[in-house]
């Protein structure tokens, strides 16, 4: 049988899979933001990628684990 669900309950679901999602990416940020000034001395254009493939994988890591809470 097909599960059946609410317009609302999607939404919440969906923001809480934002905000998670958000949190990681801050979390990222923070942590660019420390070791590109502490270990290089500012941002560069390599720091920028690892930056970018951190932060996706970060976020990607947040949603899955707010999936399988059951969110």
């Amino acid at each position: 049988t097909p599960i059946k669900s609410s317009a609302a309950s999607d939404v919440y679901k969906r923001q809480v899979w934002g905000w998670a999602m958000l949190a990681a990416a801050l979390a990222a940020l923070g942590r660019y933001t420390a070791v590109s000034r502490r270990d290089f001395g500012g941002i560069t254009g390599d720091l920028a990628g690892w930056f970018l493939q951190r932060c996706e994988l970060w976020m990607l890591a947040a949603l899955v684990a707010v999936q399988l809470a059951g969110f």
